[in-house]
């Protein structure tokens, strides 16, 4: 296990972990023990909690002066990189948090949210670089990572606010997050779970993800115009090739509501998916998994409780994933 420590006082730890496998099943008690029971899902409520957090940069230093909000709330780091939020409502199973830092993307995270307690998230931002330039009548194709690629038809782009057509240079800000790597619950956005087109709530499986942002001459957000295309390109990286089914769904993800949506289809080419997408935000290649979910006390070897502990779960079928979903810290009295 890798321990996260920071110097807050606790009174007891409980983590709640998310862990997805090819089964569904629900915690039964707070022991660890878990019992086969398909579909079963609390119903989402909004519940009242308090949430901390650090921001750190991509080099893992904290991010001071980010704007930091949670429905209604809002609140900026500190020169630790920390915020904190007390007694705001949230979301029970999609508890929602975004960070918002000039030269980067913006930042979340979504938990299954411990209402009457003090959750804790971690949020990494990723620098938001300009990728690629072009005019808006010649359309292009635009290299996000190598096999990764954003192609753009000519003419099809609007003011975001206005949809009004854009004719001046459209500047992409793309970047490419990688789902074998065992840091990406540390950087990607909210986290994976999503709503399928059944409505219903279902864990993610990434083959990979795609972060697109569309900006004018003048700043302006740009989207694509209502009927427009583009077409992406994930490459599947080899560990997953195998696994990689023919079709997969595409998911977008909505970043006033925390949770991926899931929105068309793309076709297995080779080692490549490619799909075509009508608006902008982060496109996540998913089959969808069933879920474990699993509380368990963590305490040390003198039995005092273990705060903000990261636990890695490892599965044959789907590699090494990081399980934590929720941290709280529940008070006595």
């Amino acid at each position: 296990m890798k321990k996260l420590l920071y110097p807050i006082a606790l009174t007891a730890a409980v983590i709640t972990l998310l862990v997805f496998y090819a089964c569904n099943k629900s915690s039964s008690s707070d022991n660890g023990s878990m019992t086969t029971n398909p579909n079963n899902i609390p119903a989402e409520q909004t519940v009242t909690a308090s949430l901390q957090g650090r921001v750190l940069d991509e080099k893992g230093m904290p991010v001071q002066g980010a704007a930091v909000s949670s429905g209604s709330a809002t609140t900026t780091t500190d020169v630790n990189g920390v915020f904190s939020f007390s007694k705001i409502s949230m979301s029970s199973r999609f508890g929602f948090v975004k960070v918002s830092k000039a030269g980067y993307f913006t930042g979340s995270r979504s938990i299954i949210t411990n209402g009457g307690a003090s959750n804790y998230v971690s949020i990494q931002l990723v620098p938001r670089v300009l990728t690629g330039s072009f005019g808006a009548a010649a359309g292009k194709k635009v290299l996000v990572k190598t096999g990764d690629t954003a192609d753009f038809t000519g003419s099809s782009f609007v003011n975001a606010s206005t949809n009004a057509a854009y004719t001046g240079n459209v500047n992409v800000y793309a970047t490419y997050l990688d789902p074998t790597d065992v840091n990406l619950y540390k950087y990607m956005p909210g986290d994976l779970r999503g709503i399928g087109t059944d409505g219903k709530e279902t864990a993610l499986q990434s083959f990979g993800m795609l972060g697109v942002e569309l900006q004018g001459d003048a700043g302006e957000k740009l989207q694509l115009a209502s009927g427009a295309k583009a077409t992406l390109t994930w490459a599947i990286p080899a560990a997953l090739q195998t696994a990689a089914p023919a079709t997969i769904p595409l998911w977008y993800f909505n970043d006033s509501s925390g949770r991926w949506i899931q929105e068309g289809s793309a076709i297995r080419v080779g080692n490549s998916y490619v799909g075509q997408v009508g608006h902008f935000s982060y496109w996540n290649c998913d089959a969808a998994s069933g879920t474990v979910n699993f509380k368990v006390h963590v305490k040390d070897q003198h039995g005092n409780p273990l705060a903000y502990t990261y636990i890695q779960f490892q599965s044959q079928s789907w590699g090494t994933r990081g399980g934590i979903r929720t941290m709280t810290v529940l008070h006595r009295g």
